[in-house]
Formats: C-alpha cells, structure tokens, sequence
C-alpha cells in the first residue's frame, strides 16, 4: 500500500482552514445576533445610519465574535468589534473620523467652545512632547484636499519635506472667546493626515475637530507637490487645481 506524503506546510494550513470553517458553522444565531445588539448599543449615536451594515460572519483568532460595520454602497469598513462570547465584553476600533468623533463625543464637546480662532504659531514657536490627537485620512486625494485647504487658510507650511511619510506640518494656536488655548499641529506622517496636540490640555481632540471643520469650509488652493516615498522608491505627486484634487504616481 503506498503511502500519500502531505508537506508539512501543506497540512498545517488544511487543520487551520478545517478549524476555521467548523468555527464559521458553529456560529450561533442568537449568539450572533446578541453580539450584534451589544455593538448597536454602543455605537448607536451614528451606527443606526441606514447607509451601514452591521453583520458578523465568524470567530477571530482569540475566539471573539468579529463585527463590523461597512458601507451598503461600496462596502466600505468603517469599523471593526471583537465581542467575547463569554462575557460580552469587547473592543472596537473605529476607521472613519467623521465617526470617531462622534462616538468619543468630540463632536459635542467641541460646540462648547464659541468664537474659536485658528492662527499660524511663529516661525520659532515649537511643539516639543506633542503626539497625535486624530487620524484624519490615508487617501492621497483627501491628503492633497487639506494640504490646500491649509494654504487658504494659513499661506505656506510652518514646515515642508520631500519625504512623503513627512509631506507638511503647520503649528497652529487656537484660542476662544474665554481665553482658552490650545497647540495643534496639521501634518502629513506615517498615518496621512492628522492633528497633533498636548493630550494634557483639556479637550483638544474637539478642538482638533473644530480645525478641521474650518478647513471644510475653505476651497482648496492650487498647488502641486512631489515627493519620494521612502518606503518604495516612488515618486508621488499631488495638488489641487481649480478646486479639484488629484494624486498619482511620478
């Protein structure tokens, strides 16, 4: 009788697929949808949305519920929560800001401060032990929209590199009707676009969203930009023209 030889590789990735789908079939339906009603609870300020799917397909590594949240549209995820069937605890990463910002309530805290004013920090005024506050966007066009958007309101860059992962950085005061200041910085890094800040000052996340609601309502100037990614050669180029952003490769 001759023996059939598996590789080993070959038979490690068979036990793993054959685990995964007898997880997969041994989902239960009430457990399901229980994972389910405890994500709507939670995210319930913005999730309810009728453009969202809510849906859970299959267990994760740690034997977590996975669900997430996409778009009917174009199936985009917008979020992602590990919910433990055991004790219905769970942890949950949201991707999209507009939403963030609703579920950590900055959007509503940022109401509280009136007559905000946003102006350019001087050229030797420095950030020195701030971190980031708000991933804004990774998607090159949305990147190139606030980079001109930066330009109307603000005229150059506090700070401008050819390194892609380090596009542009403005520092920026904002200040209220009561006095209150804060330090943000608008810079393109390793994460897209995003605001910087002291964590310590109180509420700088919805004034992180105050900025960049102001930035919204400003058209975006022309420009252009290239730069190198470090990570693979290439050579990016983006801008805006006649309102309208691009990005591509050089």
């Amino acid at each position: 009788m001759k023996h059939l030889f598996v590789p080993a590789c070959i038979l490690i990735f068979i036990i793993i697929a054959a685990a995964m789908m007898g997880r997969s079939q041994a989902l239960d339906p009430q457990m399901v949808e229980q994972a389910i009603s405890i994500v709507k609870k939670d995210c319930e300020k913005w999730c309810l949305d009728s453009n969202l799917l809510i849906e859970s397909r299959d267990l994760d590594y740690n034997g977590d519920l996975s669900v997430i949240i996409t778009t009917k549209t174009d199936q985009e995820h917008v979020a992602s929560y590990a919910v433990n069937p055991d004790t219905w605890t769970y942890t949950s990463f949201i991707w999209r800001y507009e939403y963030e910002v609703i579920q950590n309530g900055a959007k509503e805290r940022a109401a509280r401060y009136k007559g905000l004013q946003f102006t350019l920090m001087k050229e030797h005024d420095q950030l020195f032990g701030s971190s980031k506050v708000a991933s804004i966007s990774l998607e090159g066009k949305e990147i190139a929209k606030y980079r001109g958007q930066l330009i109307t309101m603000f005229g150059p860059a506090s700070h401008e590199s050819e390194d892609y992962e380090q596009g542009f950085m403005y520092r920026i005061e904002a200040e209220d009707t009561a006095g209150n200041q804060w330090s943000l910085s608008a810079y393109q890094g390793q994460s897209g676009f995003a605001i910087g800040g002291y964590q310590e000052q109180k509420d700088v996340d919805a004034i992180a969203y105050a900025l960049v609601e102001e930035l919204k309502k400003r058209e975006p100037a022309d420009f252009e930009a290239e730069m190198i990614d470090e990570d693979t050669g290439a050579v990016v180029v983006y801008g805006c023209k006649n309102g309208e952003c691009y990005t591509g490769i050089g």
